[in-house]
């Protein structure tokens, strides 16, 4: 102690433990307080959610007055109930104008890609071929008459990209050489006069603007031999003989116009048959990438 400095008395114990009680009872009193906030909260946030994932239902009209489309909940210890249209906390504050819906947003899927395929049956060009073709009703069959030209035929709609157009051959002719000419056209067959085609495909129609095409190898005339030829996005023509690997045929084609199937049944081919694009609910369609092992045709 100081000098001039009074001892103060000691408090009595009695009173240090009044005072502890009453700082013990603040906190408890706080610690309640406290934990009815929380507890309210809690509440609050679980009316919300209940309240916005609650499904809407549709009430009686009496009068003109909706009677039962409001959704209530109870607010449990708020001793209150929550509509649909008017919200209140515990602490009688309303609640945002807006509330987060609950509800799932749907599924995202990738699209598919378009390959462009017709809901029309692939067939021949009913009126644009050559003089000497003979077609049957279905326009799937095609015959040479005579000679060894002037059999140059169509498609009769656009072949989508990858879309693998396939020919069987039915007839043989062994007194000639050559075998079929395959490709494409950007010319729309029904805008080409039938007697303007010239007798042959390689070299005639080639050498004109927007025609491709290009003869196969002899050896693959033989009757029944299923060929598939198709155009890829890069303007590169492939076909395959029954299920052998891929062969690279030509490239150059244009790409930024639909395009028909030439086919010019010449020389020693003198007659073909368009399979079905579907068999067994199967479209038939290209790899999206050529084999690592597609040649060249020479």
């Amino acid at each position: 102690m100081t000098p001039g400095e009074q001892r103060r008395p000691l408090a009595p114990a009695a009173t240090l433990v009044s005072r502890e009680l009453v700082w013990f009872q603040r906190i408890n009193n706080y610690n309640s307080d406290f934990g009815i906030v929380q507890a309210e909260t809690r509440v609050y946030n679980r009316v919300r959610v209940d309240h916005a994932c609650a499904p809407v239902r549709r009430g009686r009209t009496h009068g003109g007055v909706d009677t039962g489309g409001e959704a209530r909940t109870s607010a449990g210890a708020m001793g209150g109930h929550i509509t649909r249209n008017s919200l209140y906390d515990s602490m009688s504050g309303p609640f945002p104008s807006t509330t987060h819906r609950c509800h799932h947003k749907p599924k995202r899927w990738p699209a598919l890609p378009q390959c462009g395929l017709s809901s029309f049956p692939l067939q021949f060009h009913p009126s644009t071929k050559g003089s000497q073709i003979l077609m049957d009703l279905s326009h799937r069959t095609v015959k040479r008459q005579s000679s060894f030209c002037n059999a140059i035929t169509f498609s009769n709609r656009p072949i989508a990209v990858y879309e693998q157009v396939r020919l069987k051959i039915t007839k043989k002719q062994c007194c000639w050489s050559g075998a079929l000419r395959l490709g494409f056209t950007s010319k729309d067959p029904s805008r080409i006069r039938p007697d303007s085609l010239p007798k042959y495909a390689c070299p005639d129609l080639v050498s004109q603007s927007g025609f491709w095409a290009k003869a196969l190898p002899e050896e693959l005339s033989d009757e029944g031999t299923v060929l598939s030829f198709w155009v890829d996005k890069k303007g590169r023509v492939f076909y395959r003989v029954n299920q052998s690997p891929a062969m690279l045929f030509f490239s150059g084609v244009h790409m930024a116009e639909p395009l028909w199937a030439l086919i010019d049944v010449y020389g020693l081919t003198r007659g073909v048959q368009l399979l079905a694009a579907h068999q067994d609910g199967v479209v038939h369609l290209a790899l999206d990438r050529p084999p690592q092992h597609a040649v060249q045709f020479g």
